[in-house]
């Protein structure tokens, strides 16, 4: 009777039936974890690569970390996107929430984590998060402030109206958002986060250029 893993072959130095020399052992894979791109392939079933049943184990060469690849799916998926340097606490928080739920196709849920990330922008510009009569804003009112404390510009409105208007869909319908309007709206909302927090954030930020002189002489 056949093993449970008669199908599998192994990478090792000495004792596995695949040689680290040999050209299957190592796989160009971006990393989830750290962006590195060299794999260490641990393991693999017998069948054809990229085929639905293929599985192949993978160890990063930078971070040690490790991914599964079945079929053409690779899991941990490669977080969409980037992170801003300037979050920090729970604006970080609810970003990286963005890029994960964008990484497994949980679109609906990315566009409205986006729309909280727009009303936490404005609350954290100045908008009162409740009203006289314990109501939070509307999404108008959200758009309003963060215009009026010059955060991006009238011209720049309808982009940012997009995260407004995909996520009322995904707040009220019940069809499924797509994962390219996902992307859209996850993308409208790291520029409204550069707006937001980073170019200040740059500003504030150490004078190089004053710090070790400019070589004018002035």
């Amino acid at each position: 009777m056949a093993s449970l893993n008669s199908d599998l072959f192994i990478t090792s130095a000495r004792y596995g039936n695949l040689e680290h020399k040999d050209p299957r052992s190592w796989e160009r894979l971006d990393c989830p974890f750290c962006g590195g791109t060299q794999m260490l392939v641990i393991g693999f079933n017998d069948v054809v690569p990229g085929s639905e049943s293929y599985v192949e184990w993978l160890r990063c060469a930078n971070c040690l970390r490790g991914v599964v690849r079945n079929g053409d799916a690779v899991s941990p998926a490669t977080l969409p996107l980037d992170t801003p340097r300037a979050l920090e606490g729970d604006t970080l928080t609810a970003w990286n929430e963005v890029r994960a739920c964008l990484s497994v196709g949980a679109s609906t849920a990315a566009v409205m984590m986006c729309r909280k990330l727009l009303f936490h922008v404005a609350v954290e510009h100045g908008l009162p998060d409740k009203d006289s009569k314990g109501r939070g804003p509307t999404f108008a009112e959200a758009l309003d402030h963060i215009e009026e404390s010059d955060v991006f510009t009238a011209r720049m409105r309808p982009w940012v109206e997009r995260i407004k208007d995909v996520g009322n869909e995904a707040n009220h319908d019940l069809a499924a958002i797509s994962l390219a309007q996902a992307r859209d709206v996850a993308t409208f909302t790291r520029q409204l986060i550069n707006l937001a927090y980073e170019l200040d954030a740059m500003i504030a930020g150490p004078n190089t250029s004053d710090a070790h002189g400019d070589g004018s002489g002035d």
